[in-house]
């Protein structure tokens, strides 16, 4: 009887153990550099192998790969995941920007392609926005085009506070020269008197 205590105790811990299993997992990711944590403990950048404990079929472990221009990916790690390799890809940031434009309704250009089908005064767009090999945030260049009228342009940035932003589209102006023979001549523009011959505007 004096053996049952220790019996008891090894059958306790071989149950205790008996449910712990490991996997081992190698993490990669797209872009290469991206920063990988485990459980929120930082384990490298592009690629990683883990040994992952399970204590429990309940058991699970947080992989979170980020890098800055990117979404952050979380991926969950379970005793049941069937796979030895595991590749995170990261999508750009985006953000959701609106434009106004006037006086008149214009086509609306971005980076140089226009994502207007015809002239409007508003619009609202989804923009991915990331940054440079030298992790400088990329910008976009957007205008507003008219026939007959000054194109407008804007810079929108990711640092930007304000999501809305407006175009104002210009008249078009053209220097003018009068001359008059004999010089001297006053010279009068929608009834208001610009000066005499010879004139520049």
């Amino acid at each position: 009887m004096r053996f049952l205590p220790a019996l008891c105790i090894f059958a306790a811990l071989l149950t205790a153990t008996g449910c712990t299993t490991s996997k081992v997992v190698t993490i990669t990711t797209m872009p290469p550099d991206a920063t990988i944590k485990v459980d929120g403990q930082y384990r490298g950048m592009g690629k990683h192998t883990e040994s992952f404990v399970f204590t429990d079929e309940e058991d699970t472990h947080m992989v979170t790969v980020s890098r800055l221009g990117f979404k952050e990916e979380p991926v969950t790690i379970s005793r049941n995941f069937n796979r030895d390799n595991v590749q995170v890809e990261l999508k750009p940031l985006t953000r959701r920007v609106n434009f106004v434009i006037s006086p008149l309704p214009a086509h609306l250009i971005v980076d140089g392609q226009r994502v207007t089908t015809e002239p409007t005064t508003t619009v609202s767009r989804e923009l991915e926005f990331t940054v440079d090999a030298g992790n400088n945030w990329i910008n976009h260049k957007v205008v507003a085009e008219r026939p007959g009228f000054k194109a407008d342009e804007v810079t929108v940035a990711w640092m930007d506070q304000d999501p809305n932003y407006t175009l104002n589209l210009g008249l078009l102006k053209k220097n003018l020269s009068i001359t008059s023979n004999p010089e001297g001549a006053e010279v009068y523009i929608d009834g208001e008197r610009v000066g005499v011959t010879p004139v520049s505007l």
